[in-house]
């Protein structure tokens, strides 16, 4: 089983998500390396070990094998993550494991110091795309809402008929997306969507 789910880097949230299906009998398996899919499959052994997610990332192969080898000692599975996705998923090894991945304060609270600096990062990149997608539209650089078919700059694009039309269609309509200004309005809603799990996140230090 697949599932799609946006957090925008608020890993507190996407944990109870995750656990709460496993709780419904689907083993969390990982997640796809460039989209927000979440892998499942059907278990039969009844309540499954909870998962909980660490953010870090690394630069050489090596630290990172050292990171996960040291939570394998401790009694936990690495599920997913990668080198330099942040997010790193961890599955208890057996039910006598603590329920918690961190043994003190101090590494919760650098967890969270670098969580909030990739959400900083993040919100300040959106924010200064927005500003430029914006500015693109007010000089005249994007097509008409209202008009669909002067986004496709195919030539010919509309005179063609089955599946030569489809596929120029379709491998056209990305790029042709971008020169809406719907690109503005999304890019807008991501941002405000990191900086508001930023701003959660700061609070609760």
């Amino acid at each position: 089983m697949r599932k799609f789910k946006l957090f925008f880097g608020d890993i507190d949230k996407e944990e109870v998500w995750i656990n709460t299906i496993q709780d419904k009998g689907y083993v969390f398996e990982g997640t796809s390396a460039y989209f927000p899919i979440y892998r499942f499959r059907r278990s039969q052994t009844g309540r499954l070990p909870i998962v909980k997610i660490d953010f870090r990332s690394f630069k050489k192969n090596e630290d990172y094998h050292e990171y996960k080898q040291l939570f394998n000692d401790y009694g936990w599975e690495h599920v997913g993550g990668s080198l330099w996705s942040g997010e790193q998923y961890f599955r208890q090894k057996s039910p006598n494991v603590s329920t918690e991945i961190f043994s003190d304060a101090i590494s919760i609270s650098d967890m969270r110091k670098r969580l909030l600096h990739h959400l900083l990062f993040l919100f300040v990149l959106f924010a200064m795309l927005s500003l430029v997608l914006m500015q693109n539209v007010q000089n005249g650089s994007y097509y008409s809402l209202f008009d669909p078919k002067s986004w496709y700059l195919t030539p010919g694009l509309w005179e063609l008929s089955g599946w030569l039309f489809w596929g120029h269609f379709l491998f056209e309509t990305p790029f042709a997306l971008l020169r809406t200004p719907l690109i503005v309005l999304l890019y807008i809603l991501i941002t405000m969507a990191y900086g508001k799990t930023y701003v959660k996140l700061k609070n609760r230090h």
